[in-house]
């Protein structure tokens, strides 16, 4: 049974990384990666298929979060 993966980023480059890093475990159906650009597609994702095992996020600060107040 496959591992079942949701990469969460709004990078459209490291779906291809890591579906290019990974090819030889997807392609023996070790692991099945979904892939979401923004937080609301991860959740809709999450909620219509419950049975993700592994979610990563990646998040990379924008200017208006290294403001200081």
């Amino acid at each position: 049974m496959a591992i079942k993966i949701l990469s969460v980023d709004d990078e459209q480059d490291l779906e291809a990384l890591l579906t290019q890093y990974f090819r030889r475990k997807i392609r023996k159906g070790e692991y099945e990666f979904s892939f979401a650009h923004n937080g609301l597609e991860a959740l809709r994702m999450m909620l219509d298929h419950p049975d993700f095992d592994i979610c990563l996020l990646y998040t990379s600060p924008s200017p208006r979060d290294m403001r200081r107040s």
